[in-house]
């Protein structure tokens, strides 16, 4: 194979943001963090109209139903905003070959393992709220739970990589140095 058309985590050919050994990590809160916005979508869809059985309410005037989609949208928005933040500054940083502080690498790592963590409390919170409409055939509700439930059991979604992050910053042994972008030995 043609040397162009291979590539070294831990040895890059090119500098820049991409280089990094855990570049290819960088895109993948977008999937957690999509389908917890489907989720709120479909839910507040099923708003107008449905009737909360042991109120008697609608939803849409529903205290409960109310809080549970504004907590909702709260914690998707701080997570995602985490999320854009930590890659941007960083992406910013190693666009300029400026060298990361521990805490500048860590950022986005954090906010990637809480965007897999955040999604599926909130799938999980969207069904029981819900209730047993979301197991139902029409619903795509259980599946998306079931979706992000395997997704939080990737190893980027992982304690590891938290271990990791927090050895890093204090100066410690990381279990997993891959996850915040270095290559032992490299």
């Amino acid at each position: 194979m043609p040397e162009e058309r291979s590539f070294s985590f831990g040895n890059p050919r090119n500098p820049g943001p991409m280089a990094t050994p855990e570049a290819i990590l960088r895109n993948m809160p977008g999937v957690p963090l999509g389908v917890a916005r489907a989720a709120l979508e479909y839910v507040k869809g099923l708003a107008p109209g449905r009737i909360d059985r042991s109120t008697g309410e609608e939803w849409r005037d529903s205290y409960r139903v109310q809080v549970a989609i504004a907590d909702a949208e709260a914690r998707l928005d701080m997570v995602r905003r985490a999320v854009y933040h930590g890659l941007a500054e960083q992406w910013e940083l190693l666009e300029s070959g400026a060298e990361l502080t521990p805490e500048q690498r860590v950022a986005p790592v954090l906010a990637r393992v809480h965007s897999f963590r955040v999604a599926r409390e909130i799938l999980n919170d969207l069904v029981d709220l819900v209730a047993t409409q979301a197991v139902r055939t029409t619903s795509p509700l259980a599946g998306w739970l079931a979706d992000v439930t395997v997704m939080r059991q990737h190893i980027i979604a992982q304690d590891e990589v938290l271990q990791s992050a927090g050895a890093l910053m204090l100066g410690g042994r990381m279990s997993n140095p891959f996850s915040v972008g270095l290559v032992p030995g490299s």
